[in-house]
């Protein structure tokens, strides 16, 4: 991976490999997978020297895999990783479109959707998110989690209460996340110190092939 890159926070994450043969495993074992692991957010620094461990690696990253594959040895390393390879050639225009569907094939299913300000209303204002509704897969605490196809469109519920944690103006952004990714934006602003918290009432977000919609009802607080 490159030096001096980060994840952007909400981004959905990919991550492509080219390669013509399996990782390399040295005398002790141990496997170079090619990526350097100390550049992932969630990087524990516990070396990355089995499948398994490269594996949870990229899952707790939330990274999806692919590699452009010029042998069958190196398409299994691929798939050993829960990653998807395609059959590629040296010619550039068959690399774009390589890539292209691996990208499309990342975004053809979805698995959690959430609403979330990603801390960006601290310490001024704290949110909390609760999932009502769900027409497909279960709420689970503040997620609605499945298996969901985005070529259906879909519905899910969420109740948003916003609380003051101190005084001061208060200017920062909620997002409708799908599996970490942003795909909607509000803006919340907040002038004046409240003693209670303030619903925000309900995000209600359809999810299909477009992308994912979300609209809300502000309560006043009384």
């Amino acid at each position: 991976m490159a030096e001096n890159v980060e994840w952007r926070d909400g981004s959905t994450r990919f991550v492509f490999m080219f390669g013509d043969a399996g990782f390399k495993t040295s005398d002790a074992g141990e496997v170079d997978f090619g990526m350097d692991f100390d550049d992932f957010d969630n990087f524990d620094g516990n070396p990355i020297s089995t499948v398994a461990d490269a594996v949870s690696a990229l899952d707790a990253e939330g990274i999806e895999l692919f590699g452009l594959s010029y042998s069958s040895s190196f398409t299994a390393a691929i798939e050993a990783l829960g990653g998807e390879a395609f059959a590629s050639t040296l010619d550039p225009a068959d690399i774009v479109d390589d890539i292209t569907s691996g990208i499309i094939a990342g975004f053809s299913e979805y698995g959690t959707v959430t609403v979330d300000d990603l801390g960006g209303g601290d310490p001024l204002i704290s949110v909390s998110t609760v999932c009502v509704s769900a027409d497909s897969g279960a709420c689970v605490g503040s997620d609605a989690v499945g298996m969901f196809d985005r070529s259906v469109e879909r519905s899910f519920e969420f109740d948003v209460t916003f609380t003051r944690d101190a005084e001061g103006l208060a200017e920062f952004e909620t997002f409708a996340l799908v599996d970490g990714g942003i795909v909607a934006t509000e803006k919340d602003t907040f002038t004046e110190p409240s003693a209670i918290p303030l619903p925000a009432g309900a995000w209600l977000m359809l999810a299909g092939l477009g992308g994912l919609a979300a609209t809300r009802r502000r309560k006043k607080a009384a």
